[in-house]
C-alpha cells in the first residue's frame, strides 16, 4: 500500500491491514496486541543502510490510547493497536516517532510488520515528499494567490513579446492597446492573416477599431469574435486611419446595417478578404449574403495557375453559378483584387444568389478552376 505524506511531517498516523497467513481467503488477522509474541515493527527510510526496529520482545511497541489521536511516543517506540476487529478485520494503527519522517533528503520511508504467529508480513512504502501533498501552499506558493495575482517589474524593466531587439511581425501596438496578431495560412500559396483587437465605438454602419490599429481595414472582412453583436461579419468599404473608424456592409442585417451595434466591448479580427480554401479545394468567405441580394459588395477569389497565381486580365475570366441542380453563367463585373492574383466578382443580378447556397465556378486559362460556395440567408 502507498500513503503520502512530506518529509518532515509530523503527528502522522498510519493505518495498515495485516492478514492472516493461516487461511487462504486473505482474510484479515485479528487479535494483534503490542505485546503480540514476535512481533516487530521496523522502519528504514531509502537512504539509510540500518533499520530502525521496534520489538515486543524488547517492550518497545506500545498500546495507543485513543485511537486516531497522535500520542505521547517515548524515545525509541513506536505505538500500535487493532482498530476494530468487527468492521475492519486485520486493520491495526501504528504511530511512529515524528524523526522517522524527518530522515533528511530521504525520499520515502519502508514500514515493515512481521513476526507475530499466523500475520503474514506486511510492508508499507511511505513516500516522503518535498512539499505537502494535502496542503492549501504547494511549491512554496499558494495557488490561489498564483492565479490572481499581479507581475510587476522594477522601474524600466519591459516584459518582451520575444527575445531579441526586433518586434515580431504578429505583435502589434505597446501597452495596454498591444495585441497579438493570428495568422491563417491560405492553401493556395497567399497569406490570409488576421488581426485581432477590441473596438472603441460602433454605430449601424461603422465600427470605430481600437486606438492602436496598423492595419488597413479597407475592403476586408470584419468579424465580431466576442463581445457586443459578436457572430456578424461585415465588409469594410471604407476605412480612416487617423480615426480608426471602419465604414461597413453587414450582409446579416437590412441594408448593410449591423444586426446589433458594436460598442467599445466588441472583440473584432480583420481578415484578408481573400478566401480560404477548404477540403475539398472550394474557397469559403465570410457571409452569408442575403437571399436575392440585388446589391452585393464583392467578393473575392483566388486563381492558381500550374506554377503561380494567376496574373491574367479581368476580361479573360468566365464563370458560372449553381443553385440546385441548375447551372447559369454569371453575367456580374470581374475586376482585380489588391492581390496580383485576386480578382473579385460582384454579381449581376438577384438570381444569382436566390438559393439556399450559390456555388460559384469561375475559370481562365492557364489557372484551375475556382470554387466559391455562398451561403444566404432569407
Amino acid at each position: 500500500m502507498l500513503i503520502d505524506f512530506q518529509n518532515g511531517q509530523t503527528s502522522v498516523i498510519l493505518r495498515v491491514k495485516i492478514r492472516n497467513s493461516s487461511v487462504a481467503t486473505g482474510a484479515g488477522l485479528t487479535g494483534l496486541t503490542n505485546a503480540s509474541s514476535g512481533l516487530i515493527i521496523s522502519t528504514i527510510a531509502d537512504n539509510e543502510a540500518t533499520a530502525t526496529a521496534y520489538t515486543a520482545a524488547g517492550s518497545t511497541i506500545d498500546t495507543i490510547t485513543t485511537l486516531g489521536t497522535y500520542g505521547t511516543i517515548t524515545a525509541g517506540h513506536c505505538q500500535f493497536k487493532q482498530v476494530d476487529a468487527t468492521n475492519h478485520p486485520g486493520i491495526y494503527e501504528i504511530q511512529l516517532a515524528n524523526a522517522r519522517f524527518a530522515v533528511s533528503n530521504a525520499k520515502s520511508l519502508l514500514v515493515s510488520i512481521t513476526g507475530a504467529t499466523n500475520a503474514a508480513d506486511c510492508d508499507v512504502t511511505i513516500p516522503l515528499r518535498t512539499v505537502n501533498p494535502y496542503g492549501a501552499v504547494f511549491g512554496g506558493a499558494d495557488l490561489q494567490t498564483i492565479k490572481t495575482q499581479t507581475i510587476t517589474c522594477s522601474a524600466g524593466v519591459t516584459i518582451n513579446a520575444n527575445v531579441g531587439t526586433t518586434q515580431p511581425v504578429n505583435f502589434s501596438g505597446t501597452g495596454g492597446s498591444a495585441y497579438v496578431k493570428t495568422d491563417v495560412e491560405q492553401v493556395a500559396g497567399a497569406a490570409a492573416n488576421t488581426f485581432t483587437g477590441t473596438a472603441q465605438a460602433g454605430s449601424s454602419t461603422s465600427i470605430t477599431l481600437a486606438s492602436g490599429e496598423t492595419n488597413n481595414a479597407a475592403n476586408r472582412w470584419i468579424s465580431i469574435v466576442g463581445g457586443t453583436g459578436a457572430g456578424q461579419v461585415a465588409n469594410c468599404t471604407a476605412y480612416n486611419s487617423s480615426t480608426k473608424v471602419a465604414t461597413t456592409y453587414c450582409y446579416q442585417g437590412t441594408n448593410g446595417a449591423w444586426l446589433t451595434n458594436p460598442d467599445n466591448t466588441s472583440q473584432y479580427s480583420i481578415d484578408s478578404a481573400a478566401p480560404l480554401i477548404d477540403s475539398s479545394g472550394r474557397i469559403k468567405i465570410a457571409g452569408p449574403f442575403p437571399v436575392n441580394t440585388v446589391t452585393a459588395v464583392p467578393f473575392e477569389m483566388f486563381l492558381a495557375g500550374s506554377q503561380t497565381g494567376y496574373t491574367g486580365a479581368s476580361t479573360n475570366i468566365t464563370g458560372t453559378y449553381t443553385i440546385g441542380t441548375t447551372t447559369t453563367a454569371c453575367t456580374g463585373t470581374f475586376a482585380q483584387a489588391g492581390s496580383t492574383n485576386s480578382y473579385t466578382y460582384t454579381p449581376a443580378s438577384a438570381a444569382e444568389l436566390n438559393g439556399t447556397v450559390t456555388r460559384f465556378k469561375f475559370s481562365a486559362s492557364t489557372a484551375s478552376d475556382a470554387y466559391v460556395d455562398v451561403p444566404t440567408t432569407p
